[in-house]
């Protein structure tokens, strides 16, 4: 009985500690910085598009084409 009010003690006192430091930072204003994010998404740079490789056709599909799962390979036992 006396490790639960040991851990109870430990917990509360853990979360009073990150209540002060959270209503320190809103009276600090901390999470007042209305100028900053919208002229961010403006000016940010964009990402840069890759090069594609030499000698590869970027829309050329090498996806081979697998009819193991279509009903037409099922054996014929199981065919209707």
């Amino acid at each position: 009985m006396s490790v639960l009010l040991l851990l109870l003690i430990a917990s509360l006192s853990i979360a009073s500690l990150f209540l002060g430091a959270f209503i320190w930072s809103v009276k600090h204003r901390q999470f007042e910085d209305e100028f900053s994010p919208p002229r961010r998404m403006l000016f940010e740079e964009p990402h840069p598009i890759p090069e594609p490789e030499p000698g590869h056709d970027f829309f050329a599909t090498s996806v081979k084409s697998d009819n193991s799962n279509s009903l037409t390979s099922l054996p014929a036992s199981s065919k209707n």
